[in-house]
C-alpha cells in the first residue's frame, strides 16, 4: 500500500469519526446512567461510544506507521517475493523441535511486520517530536491508595490516589492496550464520564483560559499497584497528531 493509499483511508476514517462524533448527544445524559451495586460502581453507554472513537483513531497509528510492503502471515509464507527473507528466518530456526520451530518463525514475523511494530513506528517515527510530546503529555498515570470505604451513616469515605510519573513504554502500552481490548476482548475502554459532563470541552473561568481537565478512563494493576490512567484533549488532540 503506498503512503498516498494510507493518507486517503485515514481521511476517510477521520470523516466517518467526525460523523461519529456528531451524534453524541443521543449518547449522553444523565438518564442513561446505570446504578451499580456500590455508590461510584456505575456504568454509562457513552463508555462504549467514546471508545469506539478512541479505538478508530488508535488504529490509524497502525496504517500510518505500516511498511509499504506489509503482507500478513499467510501471505508471508508464500510470497514469492519475500522468498529471501522468509527462508533466513526459517533457516535461522530450522534446527529447532516443531512447535518452538513454528513459534520462533512467527515471533520472527512479528518483529518485522507486526501490528505492535508498525503501531509504535508511527508514534516513534512518522509523528513530530512536538505531537509525540503533546501525545504524552495528554496522558497521565496516578496510583491508587486507599479504596473507597462505606460508612455505617450511609457516608462514604472516597479513595485517595497520588501522582506519579509513567514512562514512555507505560503509555504506549496504555494506547496499544485500548486498541487491542477492543479488537479481542470485546473491553471498551472509553469515557463513561463524558455521558454526564461535557468532558470534550474545556473549562472556562471568567477571563481565564479555558483549562482542560483530565479524567480517568481506565483502571489496571501494575506490580501490585492500582495505576488509574486518565486524558485530557484526547478527540481533539489525537485528530491534529494524525
Amino acid at each position: 500500500m503506498t503512503i498516498s493509499e494510507k493518507i486517503k483511508l485515514v481521511e476517510e476514517r477521520l470523516k466517518f469519526i467526525n460523523q461519529l462524533t456528531d451524534l453524541k448527544e443521543n449518547f449522553r445524559g444523565n438518564d442513561k446512567a446505570i446504578s451499580g451495586k456500590e455508590p461510584r460502581n456505575w456504568q454509562h453507554p457513552y463508555e462504549h461510544f467514546s471508545a469506539l472513537r478512541f479505538y478508530l483513531l488508535i488504529t490509524c497509528f497502525d496504517i500510518l506507521g505500516q511498511s509499504n510492503d506489509w503482507q500478513d502471515y499467510g501471505s508471508w509464507l508464500q510470497s514469492k517475493n519475500k522468498a529471501n527473507e522468509r527462508n533466513k528466518v526459517i533457516s535461522k530456526h530450522q534446527k529447532r523441535e516443531s512447535n518452538d520451530f513454528l513459534i520462533s518463525v512467527n515471533k520472527d514475523y512479528n518483529e518485522i511486520y507486526g501490528v505492535k511494530k508498525s503501531f509504535l513506528k508511527f508514534i516513534r517515527e512518522v509523528i513530530t517530536d512536538k505531537n509525540r510530546t503533546k501525545l504524552f503529555d495528554s496522558i497521565k498515570g496516578t496510583k491508587k491508595l486507599t479504596d473507597d470505604i462505606y460508612n455505617d451513616d450511609g457516608t462514604v469515605t472516597v479513595s485517595t490516589a497520588r501522582r506519579i510519573e509513567l514512562t514512555q513504554n507505560q503509555k504506549e502500552d496504555f494506547l496499544f492496550k485500548i486498541r487491542n481490548s477492543f479488537t479481542h476482548k470485546g473491553v471498551s475502554i472509553g469515557d463513561k464520564a463524558g455521558g454526564i459532563f461535557d468532558n470534550e470541552k474545556p473549562l472556562k473561568f471568567g477571563i481565564e483560559e479555558p483549562v482542560w481537565m483530565f479524567h480517568s478512563i481506565h483502571y489496571q494493576k501494575i506490580k501490585g499497584d492500582t495505576i488509574i490512567f486518565s486524558i485530557r484533549r484526547w478527540y481533539h488532540s489525537f485528530l491534529s497528531k494524525l
